[in-house]
This record gives structure tokens, C-alpha cells and sequence, in this order.
């Protein structure tokens, strides 16, 4: 475009006047811009807008609904409830049920096991009537140490072979055989009998732990030590009493009492295999032999016996020969037992005006008294 055409086209105007004034060059360079501007204003009028409400839909389509919707406060955003100390986080100052004690994780009493004394002399089991009521107590061989076990009215004591637990007759209402064990004082419930318990005797545990010897019903037997059923050993005719069962070293064998003549109560020492067979009677005397005691290697056995006048402790050999008195004394002894190396007796006597432990020499000789009470102490057991 000319600058003459521009004069004529913005002729009359202001725009034109001031066109007129300009120089040439000037006036080609303003007419350059102003085609510019004419230019860019007829091509926005070739493109017409896009409608306000296509872009509203458009957007509805094609952008997510999360860019638009605020997005909801979390739980994690929000102050949990589990940011306060929960009962499992929390110092707790209660003892819980399993760190309370409870009667089998804390046993009613802890004393240890009496300890050996330096020379090996052992401990014993024995029975005394020092809280009112005959119970079961242990003390060192040396009467040091003595300690209660049980307060009910309970006889006839017998170590487990690994020396843990003792056996013994409860008198205390129902007649049963119950254990306590010797470290924690915690008893066990062996067996009642149905409740017959005039005729239960003193449980002997075996060597091998698995079983006691009892006498039950005048007859002899077996049971296991977990309270089964009884096995019969041996039958009398009649009511011929069996008393006083008593294992060999070797578990073969049982040493006891019977009287095949109950009224005229006189009793004597029989042997047997543990199976029953073999009957065999030891003693055979006008006066009462009681208590068999097998020693620890199977070749002696001690008794207690009137023979002599009074009761005192006799020694013979295993098939019933070569009985001695070993006691030899005017007062009354019972009920003997053979330290585990087989050196000593202990036993109960009155020779010093009340019943008491006293051990001494398998010969008889150094007799010691080991108690020293005003009630009686008696049926001393040493442990294996």
C-alpha cells in the first residue's frame, strides 16, 4: 500500500492530518504497523470463540472429578485415637496371671533338699508328732537340719529311688497313700481304695521308681506309682495278715510279715519273688518278728523281734540263718533301716524315756541319738 493511498484514505480526519504532517519514511513505517494491526484483527474474526458452556463440558469429560472435589481429611490426616497409650503400651503395675505365683510355679514351700553332711551320712525321713499330729519330717544322718513336711495325721514314709519324693499312708479321714515332694512341699494324691483303708498297709516304693509294694486286704500287691490298678502278689487262705512289704536292692525280690494265725498274733518273715513264686519262710519263733529291713546289697536283712524278751533289732543273713541281736538292749526297739552304703542302722528307741531316731553300727555298736524332743519320733527311712 502507497503512502499517497493512506493520505487519501484517512483524508479529513485527525488521523489524516497527522498522516500529512508525517515525512515519508516515517509514514511507511506507521503504515506497516497499522496493516499489522489490521491483519490481526480480521484473522480473530475468522476464528469465532469456542462457546463458554462446550468448555465447561468438555472439562466435565476430560478432567478426573479428584481435581476438582476436595479431597476428604484421613485418618492419618485427623488426630487418631491411637496416638493416646493403650492398655498394651501402657506401664502396667498389676502383675499380670502369669507373673502372679501360682500354687504349681511357686510351690507352698522352696527349702532345699538338707544337704549331705562331709562324711556321707545322708538324710532321713521319719515321722513326728512335734505339731500335734503325727507327720512326716526330714533331718541330715546327723539329727542337724530337721524340718516339717507335712501336718496331717501321716505314717509310714518311703523314699523314691532319686530320694524326691516320700510315699506315705494318710490317716487323715479317708485312709490313702499319698507323695510329698521333698523340695517343694507340693503332695499328690496316689490312691484311697475305694476308701477300705483298715487294711491298707505301708506302701514300699521299688528300685526302679515304677510301682509300690503295698498289703491290701490281708493279701500282697503291687500297683503303679501313678495310682493304677493293684496287682495281686500273693494270696493267703483265710485272714492271714500281711504286713510290712519291703524291696530287694535288685527289685527281684520282697521281704514281709504275715500271721497265719491271727488270733494268736504271732508274726514272722516270709520272702518272695516279685512275680509271686517262691515262697520262702525265714523265721519261725514262738515270740513275734516284725519290720524286715533288705539291705543295700541284698545279703542281709534287719528286723525287730520279741525273741529276746523285749522288742529289740536282730540281723540275719537272706535265707533266714545266722540271726543275731544286734541292739542287745533292756528298752524297746523298732522298726530298723540300712543307710544306703549298708555301714548303719537307724532306728527308733525309748532307752532314753521317749521314743526318738537313733542310728548305730550295722553291728550295733556307736549308737547315736539323733533327736531330741518331747513327743514321739519314730519309723525312721534313710534316703536312697
Amino acid at each position: 500500500m502507497s503512502t499517497k493511498i493512506v493520505r487519501n484514505l484517512f483524508a479529513g480526519t485527525r488521523l489524516g492530518v497527522t498522516l500529512s504532517k508525517l515525512p515519508s519514511p516515517i509514514l511507511v513505517i506507521v503504515v506497516l504497523l497499522l496493516f499489522t494491526i489490521l491483519l490481526g484483527a480480521c484473522s480473530a474474526e475468522a476464528i469465532p470463540p469456542t462457546p463458554a458452556q462446550s468448555i465447561t463440558e468438555e472439562t466435565a469429560v476430560t478432567a478426573p472429578e479428584f481435581t476438582t472435589t476436595p479431597i476428604p481429611p484421613t485418618a492419618t490426616l485427623e488426630p487418631a485415637p491411637t496416638v493416646a497409650p493403650t492398655a498394651t503400651n501402657e506401664p502396667t503395675t498389676e502383675p499380670t496371671a502369669t507373673v502372679e505365683p501360682t500354687a504349681t510355679s511357686v510351690p507352698p514351700t522352696a527349702t532345699p533338699l538338707p544337704p549331705l553332711d562331709a562324711s556321707g551320712g545322708g538324710v532321713l525321713a521319719y515321722v513326728s508328732d512335734k505339731a500335734g499330729v503325727p507327720g512326716i519330717q526330714i533331718m541330715n544322718a546327723d539329727g542337724t537340719d530337721q524340718r516339717r513336711l507335712t501336718d496331717s495325721y501321716h505314717l509310714n514314709p518311703s523314699w523314691s529311688p532319686d530320694g524326691q519324693q516320700i510315699a506315705f499312708n494318710n490317716k487323715s479321714g479317708i485312709w490313702s497313700i499319698l507323695a510329698v515332694d521333698v523340695l517343694s512341699g507340693e503332695i499328690t494324691f496316689v490312691t484311697d481304695y475305694n476308701g477300705n483303708g483298715s487294711s491298707l498297709g505301708s506302701p514300699d516304693w521299688s528300685p526302679d521308681g515304677n510301682s509300690f509294694a503295698i498289703t491290701y486286704e490281708y493279701d500282697l500287691h503291687t500297683m503303679p506309682a501313678n495310682g493304677g490298678a493293684i496287682k495281686e502278689i500273693i494270696q493267703f487262705p483265710g485272714d492271714v495278715g500281711t504286713f510290712s512289704p519291703d524291696w530287694s536292692a535288685d527289685g527281684q525280690q520282697l521281704v514281709f510279715v504275715a500271721d497265719f494265725v491271727a488270733a494268736a498274733n504271732n508274726f514272722d518273715i516270709y520272702s518272695v519273688d516279685a512275680d509271686g513264686s517262691n515262697l520262702v519262710q525265714l523265721t519261725s519263733h514262738e515270740e513275734s518278728d516284725r519290720e524286715p529291713a533288705w539291705s543295700p546289697d541284698g545279703t542281709k536283712i534287719a528286723f525287730e523281734s520279741r525273741r529276746d524278751g523285749n522288742w529289740e533289732l536282730f540281723t540275719m543273713n537272706a535265707d533266714g540263718s545266722n540271726i543275731q541281736n544286734i541292739s542287745n538292749s533292756p528298752d524297746r526297739e523298732h522298726h530298723p533301716a540300712w543307710s544306703p552304703d549298708g555301714d548303719r542302722i537307724a532306728f527308733q528307741s525309748d532307752r532314753d524315756g521317749n521314743w526318738e531316731i537313733y542310728v548305730m553300727n550295722a553291728d550295733g555298736t556307736d549308737v547315736q541319738r539323733l533327736t531330741d524332743n518331747d513327743v514321739k519320733d519314730e519309723s525312721p527311712e534313710w534316703r536312697p
